[in-house]
């Protein structure tokens, strides 16, 4: 609950009767201590400096000192010790200048220690600021740790505005939600001459805002409106502390924007290295099969030449497995299609398990007739939230490398369920992944030994893009007796 604040007048009433109480009942204690009470008459100002310790006026302290006295003088005569007039007047004045002297003192060394104080805590804030600003990593939480510095200053509600164009955008504001009075007039004014404005300025001093500019090196970054109103202006050393506040946040401001401006020359330079990469890849992907096919066709149509029925189905099934190359390539391109720099279009349904494993060994079936996968699925049927036509080519290319590399040896393809995720294992009993291919297995463009000629491509690394799209994970290793895992962990509910 709020304390109320007591009025100016009614806490003068209070403590000149309370000045008056504390003097009549000290009146015994010092009869009884100095057996003649008027001893005691140069301590009694005291009693007044006491109740006004708080008090800037030097009248009332001086009159407090006077009524520490009278009462003191007042029961004296009613116990038949009086004193002569002029002897209780000039101990009436001597107690006013004694507590004026002595409040003024009091006073000086208060407002010297509420100035120090004052001037620590802005100081304070300042250096607290500055190093909150250092690690704030995105506009929004600049802003917000400015206006706290702000109200925090000032106790006063506070708007940030940033510049658009012919319009300024409200960034944020303490307390949230806060209602101002239409304010165009000073958001421009302030913008346009790079000063403040407002309350306690030239320019529209009616106005209970206070406008002050966020400055940069070159520009105007952003205005902050503090909420004074019509019955307050802030005070100088209040505003000096706000001014060294605003250009700290207008330096952390162009650092974030220097930072986002190099990042973003990071990223193109980065897209042009992958662009130039990807070119070289794929060129070098559709080189060699279309160089296999041209080859044999070649060969086929030459006129005089006999070719025996061996060679010529070798040339024929030579060309059949080019062209099932070049069939992958495709498939992996228009999966980048797919799964982009904008984001993943992933078009998500319920599949069961056992369908997408059935899809994956007819695909087999189809291009790799000799083949032997073994396919193990869960008992029950279990669900799972994915795109089956870029997960079921997830699981080809993991075939299409198994065969490529473990040659007629069988490979197992298993789906396991766990309480929250599934996981495909694909396993062969080829040779398994050499050092050099497991320290880049996912990395794009990659060509590893041992590929007789075709790269792996875009292959191992689209099936991670697709599979971090899923919200899952994707791992390759060498099994303990031989051959090459890999692992496909996908959530049994969409992220």
């Amino acid at each position: 609950m709020q304390r109320r604040s007591m009025p100016a007048l009614e806490r003068r009433i209070l403590r000149c009767l309370s000045t008056a109480v504390l003097s009549v009942l000290l009146y015994p204690l010092f009869s009884f201590l100095f057996h003649e009470s008027w001893y005691a008459l140069p301590f009694l100002p005291i009693t007044g400096v006491f109740f006004s310790f708080r008090e800037r006026s030097g009248i009332l302290r001086g009159i407090l000192g006077m009524l520490a006295c009278i009462p003191f003088i007042v029961l004296d005569a009613l116990t038949g010790r009086t004193f002569p007039i002029g002897f209780a007047i000039a101990v009436c004045l001597s107690s006013a200048g004694i507590a004026w002297m002595l409040g003024k003192v009091y006073g000086q060394q208060a407002g010297r220690a509420r100035d120090l104080g004052r001037e620590l805590a802005q100081v304070q804030s300042v250096s607290n600021l500055s190093g909150s600003l250092l690690t704030a990593s995105a506009p929004h939480q600049l802003y917000t740790l400015t206006l706290q510095s702000l109200y925090s200053v000032t106790d006063c509600p506070c708007v940030l505005f940033t510049p658009q164009g012919e319009t300024f955008r409200r960034e944020a504001s303490i307390p949230e939600g806060l209602m101002l009075y239409p304010a165009d007039n000073l958001l421009h004014y302030c913008a346009n001459r790079s000063r403040r404005c407002g309350r306690g300025t030239d320019y529209s001093n009616s106005s209970p805002l206070s406008v002050f500019p966020v400055k940069g090196e070159h520009s105007l970054l952003a205005v902050a409106a503090i909420l004074t109103g019509t019955d307050r202006v802030l005070e100088e050393p209040v505003l000096s502390t706000i001014e060294h506040l605003l250009l700290r946040t207008g330096i952390a401001m162009e650092r974030l924007t220097y930072l986002d401006r190099e990042h973003a020359i990071l990223m193109d330079k980065e897209l042009e290295h992958m662009r130039s990469d990807f070119l070289r890849s794929i060129s070098h992907d559709l080189r060699t099969p279309l160089t296999g096919i041209i080859g044999a066709c070649s060969t086929l149509e030459q006129e005089g030449v006999t070719i025996g029925e061996s060679d010529r189905r070798e040339l024929v099934h030579g060309v059949h497995e080019e062209a099932t190359w070049l069939l992958r390539i495709v498939e992996n391109l228009l999966s980048v299609t797919r799964v982009g720099s904008s984001g993943p279009k992933l078009n998500r349904s319920e599949e069961p398990v056992e369908e997408l494993l059935a899809e994956v060994l007819d695909k087999t079936r189809s291009r790799f007739p000799a083949v032997d996968l073994r396919i193990s699925q869960p008992d029950r049927l279990v669900l799972v939230p994915v795109d089956p036509t870029l997960i079921v080519q997830v699981l080809m290319n993991l075939v299409d490398n198994a065969v490529k590399y473990a040659g007629s040896s069988p490979i197992e393809l298993s789906a396991v369920e766990e309480e929250e995720e599934i996981r495909f294992i694909l396993r062969d009993h080829g040779p398994g992944l050499s050092e050099e291919a497991l320290a880049n297995l996912f990395e794009p463009y990659g060509h590893h030994p041992g590929d007789y000629g075709h790269g792996m491509g875009l292959g191992l690394s689209i099936c991670r893009s697709i599979i971090t799209a899923h919200g899952g994970t994707i791992e390759g290793e060498n099994a303990p007796d031989g051959g090459a895992v890999f692992t496909v962990t996908l959530p049994k509910e969409t992220l």
